[in-house]
């Protein structure tokens, strides 16, 4: 029930007091938030510890590269779909952004949805093919490089158990 109230907590905070005074209070909100999760004994932490979840967040650094690539090449298309058939699409949005205004808040949901799941599609396959054998040469060189050194301090300073 606390980790309920905590995400209850801090969903209400960043809503209310995103560029306000208050924000200055961020640290201390997500400070209890992550001490609370730390147990993971709740009924949200068992949610996230599903299957589905767990993937994600397996795959949460590939997706974090690769969101904002794919959101611009979406721009890129619908910019393209607009020189040709001379639809204005592509709209301002917030400080100096732009986006894909459909013109219809339903549409716009399901390009939202098409764009998250094309993402974590295109996350988990970066993250099988580069992350994880990039992570697992440079572990490799890193066992390499630190078994050298300890080979080099052992002939230099014998232990006293040989």
């Amino acid at each position: 029930m606390i980790e309920i109230a905590v995400v209850v907590l801090a969903l209400v905070f960043v809503n209310y007091a995103y560029r306000t005074p208050a924000a200055f209070a961020a640290p201390f909100v997500f400070a209890l938030v992550v001490l609370v999760f730390a147990s993971e004994k709740g009924a949200v932490s068992s949610v996230l510890r599903r299957r589905p979840f767990v993937a994600v967040g397996v795959a949460s650094f590939s997706i974090y590269m690769v969101h904002m690539f794919l959101v611009m090449r979406v721009i890129n298309v619908a910019r393209l779909a607009d020189k040709l058939t001379g639809t204005g699409t592509v709209a301002p949005m917030g400080p100096g952004g732009e986006g894909v205004d459909l013109g219809n808040p339903f549409a716009g949901d399901l390009l939202v949805l098409g764009i998250v799941g094309m993402t974590i599609a295109v996350s988990f396959v970066t993250y099988r093919m580069i992350e994880r054998p990039g992570r697992d040469w440079f572990r490799q060189q890193a066992d390499r490089l630190f078994s050298r050194k300890s080979e080099s301090i052992e002939r230099v300073a014998p232990s006293s158990s040989a």
